[in-house]
């Protein structure tokens, strides 16, 4: 794990550093070593804490249009190991890991680049004014925010709403079944009313096109 690497390599180093300290004895050698570990494994632990939000180009270093055999391997504190699926359609998810935590996923519609980043995990988000968006909060913190707009896209003759936010998209959970929501959504007439919309969960937040 990259994380146990970071503790292990964090502590010889300040280790190292201190070698030439004179020990008074075995026993506070030991005591000294501790200390120094659990400094490694707090400095570790902090790199988990910083996690980059999600812009309509990038998530760190992420970034739309970039090829995907360019993505790094892994970065310390978001992801790990990454898994690929085919869509069917001729092109490919990856999934990218923190352990056993879906964190994002990267959509590449055949061409090889990172067309669209999608948000998995609740811990990553979208920087606002008045904190942090990120899947699993209700949509009435989104549609609190100035410059929310919606747009309705359509395959064929079949559509939903969808809405925009800082060159972003996000649209509802629909995990929990909710008839009036379903039926708004898919209403190209008129966007649904925030009073339907509301206490829903945001289910999706991604850079690039919703499809």
């Amino acid at each position: 794990m990259i994380k146990n690497f970071l503790i292990v390599a964090g502590a010889a180093l300040l280790l190292a550093s201190c070698s030439s300290r004179q020990k008074d004895s075995a026993s506070d050698g030991a005591d000294t070593d501790s200390a120094f570990i659990q400094e490694a494994e707090a400095k570790a632990d902090s790199i988990d804490a910083v996690l980059p939000f999600l812009t309509p180009d990038s998530l760190g270093p992420v970034k739309t249009g970039m090829k995907v055999s360019d993505l790094p391997q892994g970065v310390p504190g978001l992801y790990d190991n990454i898994s690929m699926d085919n869509n069917g359609e001729g092109g490919h998810v990856y999934t990218f890991m923190m352990g056993s935590e879906a964190m994002f996923d990267v959509y590449d519609f055949g061409e090889g680049t990172v067309d669209v980043i999608s948000l998995q995990s609740p811990r990553l988000g979208v920087n606002t004014p008045d904190g942090i968006l990120s899947k699993g909060m209700h949509m009435k913190k989104l549609l609190a925010q100035k410059g929310v707009t919606t747009d309705f896209v359509s395959l064929d003759d079949e559509g939903v709403w969808y809405w925009r936010y800082q060159g972003l998209w996000f649209y509802p959970s629909l995990d929990t079944p909710d008839q009036a929501l379903d039926q708004a959504l898919s209403n190209r007439n008129t966007p649904p009313p925030a009073a339907i919309v509301a206490d829903a969960s945001i289910g999706f937040i991604a850079t690039g096109s919703p499809f």
